[in-house]
């Protein structure tokens, strides 16, 4: 086909999933090697996307919906964030817990695989691209303007962190406390230098 797919991830060595626009959600149990197609009619286009297991997956629309299926895909459970704004980043570092954010600085976290969803308060009112979370207590998030915060007790509570940058960020990645990685506009690679401060690659 020719629509776009945003979004990819494999939950072991064969499973694996991927989705985008025209309504294509795709599936393959063999590795890559062949990938049918999944019936999902509740939008048309998935930003991104999450499988915790074989059978338990999530899909993330640009209208604030999500919708879940617990049987590889054979049914999906349409659920409301409370928000009407895109999922623009995710990040599960469990399989109950998870965080998305997006426009004017909004966050939402779950701590049941994606059923329920609770607004945070991010700090900031700048569109959010990326976050990553190192465990359930410590995150990053990333978005315009060289936004970057930092929690350490579950997206409760966020601290501004220096990146260095105006440059938008786009994608964090959090290996660990002292290897956090972000990338954006303009060729930008930040690596967090300490456990205060970001600074530029």
């Amino acid at each position: 086909g020719t629509a776009m797919l945003n979004d990819i991830q494999f939950v072991n060595d064969t499973v694996g999933w991927t989705a985008g626009g025209g309504g294509l959600i795709y599936k393959t149990t063999d590795g890559g090697a062949t990938w049918i197609n999944v019936p999902c009619s509740y939008f048309p286009v998935t930003n991104a996307l999450y499988f915790a297991d074989a059978s338990h997956g999530l899909l993330f629309n640009s209208n604030g919906h999500i919708v879940k299926t617990a049987n590889a895909g054979t049914n999906w459970t349409d659920i409301l964030t409370g928000s009407s704004q895109a999922v623009l980043g995710l990040s599960f570092p469990s399989a109950d817990t998870g965080f998305i954010c997006g426009l004017n600085g909004q966050l939402y976290k779950t701590i049941d695989t994606g059923l329920t969803w609770t607004a945070l308060t991010s700090g900031t009112t700048k569109a959010m691209l990326g976050i990553s979370f190192i465990n359930t207590s410590m995150g990053w998030i990333g978005g315009m303007d060289g936004e970057i915060r930092y929690t350490s007790d579950g997206g409760s509570a966020w601290v501004a962190e220096t990146s260095g940058t105006i440059n938008n960020i786009r994608a964090v990645q959090a290996i660990n406390e002292y290897n956090v990685f972000a990338v954006g506009n303009a060729g930008t690679i930040l690596k967090r230098t300490s456990t205060e401060r970001i600074c530029m690659v």
